[in-house]
């Protein structure tokens, strides 16, 4: 990538000097058209029209890795990027080349920040919700066992989909970015979205957690009822 950038920032030979393109051809390639969305031989405008400094770039990303190239024709000044998790290298070529020429870099931010922390309240709020369950369970168990309706056991029902669904969590995010590989699935979700596994974390243990405290409530509540039912009745 550096030799490919280094013949970027040149006149068209190679760094043995071999001419590979004149000069006016050479250039051709870098004329990317001042729309930011259009797509010129490979490169992008990456500058905005109150910047002077007029830089052209390209970036790539795929799950697991991400790079980014960028350079400004004028000044001869380039850089690369390449990392093994996903992210925003263009910001860091662009704010690198801008720093060597003297230009002011832009700020920087995760874009995955406000995702992250509502993903992780939503984790603490299952979690929350998933200790009242459980600290409720003994009444719950009590009153069934009591003689409560039997549609009550029903009630079961959602937190053991919940249990399951948390499991799933991972996978199911991935099938929505065409990842049906359960391994590839979760490893990439882990990868990109670490938020997103805590969460199904959070509804596995919460909605699992509840469904065994309840299970066993309601065994122990029934075995107490049978106890009292065999009890011989007190002589007077």
């Amino acid at each position: 990538m550096t030799s490919w950038l280094r013949f970027q920032v040149g006149d068209g030979a190679s760094p043995s000097g071999e001419r590979l393109l004149d000069a006016e051809t050479f250039r051709a390639f870098h004329d990317v058209p001042a729309d930011a969305a259009e797509y010129g031989y490979g490169w992008h405008r990456t500058t905005t029209e109150d910047e002077t400094a007029p830089l052209i770039g390209h970036g790539g990303t795929l799950a697991t890795f991400a790079s980014g190239i960028e350079f400004s024709p004028v000044t001869g000044t380039g850089a690369v990027v390449l990392s093994n998790a996903a992210g925003e290298p263009m910001a860091l070529t662009h704010n690198a080349v801008v720093a060597v020429d003297g230009g002011t870099p832009r700020s920087t931010s995760n874009p995955f920040d406000p995702f992250n922390a509502v993903v992780l309240g939503i984790a603490a709020l299952v979690l929350l919700a998933g200790v009242v369950v459980v600290v409720r369970s003994r009444t719950w168990a009590v009153r069934r066992a009591a003689g409560a309706p039997r549609w009550r056991v029903l009630r079961l029902v959602p937190l053991a989909v919940l249990t399951v669904l948390g499991a799933l969590l991972p996978w199911l995010g991935a099938q929505l970015m065409g990842l049906a590989e359960p391994v590839a699935a979760y490893r990439v979700v882990l990868w990109l979205y670490p938020a997103v596994v805590l969460l199904g974390l959070a509804i596995f243990l919460a909605a699992g957690g509840g469904l065994t405290a309840r299970l066993v409530r309601l065994r122990t509540a029934t075995a107490q009822k049978a106890t009292v039912r065999r009890a011989p009745a007190p002589h007077r």
